[in-house]
């Protein structure tokens, strides 16, 4: 069978929406880890990773949406060819790909909508640190916090759940494989998907981050108005806690990029396409990790080219598909 020229610009332009369903996948966690770990001392700096982890969750869930959407709609376009293979018949109730496009885009449009109904609250709850509070206010915020925390928690669960929805045999159960054996290898591979989707999630807010705080100033001894080189303690501490997120995802992806590329490397050919796709992720993402270290190290207002590499590279894997 022949694929039509538009399932080739289909691949490439799902890759690049995948950057954003997959980063999705992370920001409800590291906005729960805000809202839990949300105190008066520790306000200031999780508040402004906690907006960050929000609103870019927010824009990437919908733009995720719209890719399982997609991802639908590609599946019914190939569907008629294999009519006369498929058990029970297509176009039956919830059959495929009506049942993982649907329980998937439901899990999903659930955990936005938890997503939506926590970041409202949790933005005024934002809007109150760095403030003087008594104990007793100090402590009913931290217990607002710790109830939002867990509406963070579910959507993190609906985002995950949609990920097992979208790989489940709904036709069938493989041949040999029990129920509980299929749900085991697909909650492992869930959890794989979700750890790696800390480093994209990460990537994305570190630019963010750095987006924000362009309109920081200082003046100097002559008069003159200069941006500082050196981040002042709470925004330095707000660009720590994201980049721990962005090198928990790419040292995972680093190993297994590294796994990849050096235990198979004999039986994957040879060339420059074969080496590319051996070892380009493994280098991509080193390099990444490297640019987030030295930020996490040295948090500089004028490090923004180190900010936007990881997400040209993000980029360049994703167009070549690898």
């Amino acid at each position: 069978m022949q694929l039509p020229l538009w399932f080739s610009l289909w691949q490439s332009l799902d890759s690049l929406l995948a950057i954003a369903l997959n980063a999705a996948e992370a920001f409800p966690f590291l906005l729960f880890l805000c809202l839990f770990l949300f105190r008066s001392r520790r306000a200031p700096f999780l508040a402004d990773s906690g907006r960050i982890f929000l609103k870019l969750g927010l824009i990437c869930a919908v733009i995720g949406a719209a890719d399982l959407l997609l991802r639908g709609l590609v599946d019914l376009e190939f569907l008629p060819a294999a009519l006369d293979k498929l058990e029970p018949l297509p176009f039956e109730p919830f059959s495929l790909p009506w049942l993982g496009t649907t329980t998937t885009l439901a899990a999903w449009i659930a955990g936005i909508v938890l997503l939506y109904l926590t970041g409202s609250s949790a933005r005024t709850l934002f809007l109150t640190s760095g403030m003087g509070t008594d104990e007793d206010t100090a402590r009913s915020l931290s217990k607002k916090a710790g109830l939002l925390s867990i509406g963070a928690l579910i959507a993190f669960l609906c985002f995950f759940a949609s990920i097992i929805t979208r790989n489940w045999p709904f036709l069938g159960l493989p041949e040999q494989m029990t129920q509980q054996r299929v749900a085991e290898v697909l909650f492992a591979h869930a959890w794989r998907m979700t750890c790696g989707s800390l480093m994209p999630a990460g990537a994305l807010a570190i630019l963010a981050f750095f987006f924000s705080i362009t309109n920081g100033t200082f003046r100097n001894a002559s008069g003159d108005e200069k941006k500082p080189p050196l981040l002042e303690d709470e925004d330095a501490r707000t660009l720590r806690m994201i980049c721990a997120a962005a090198i928990a995802g790419g040292a995972f992806q680093f190993l297994d990029a590294g796994f990849v590329a050096f235990s198979y490397s004999s039986g994957l050919g040879v060339g420059i396409k074969s080496s590319l796709m051996r070892f380009g992720p493994f280098f991509t993402t080193g390099l990444s990790l490297a640019c987030w270290v030295f930020l996490f190290a040295r948090p500089r207002r004028d490090a923004f080219f180190l900010a936007l590499l990881p997400v040209l590279l993000i980029l360049f894997k994703a167009a070549l598909r690898f």
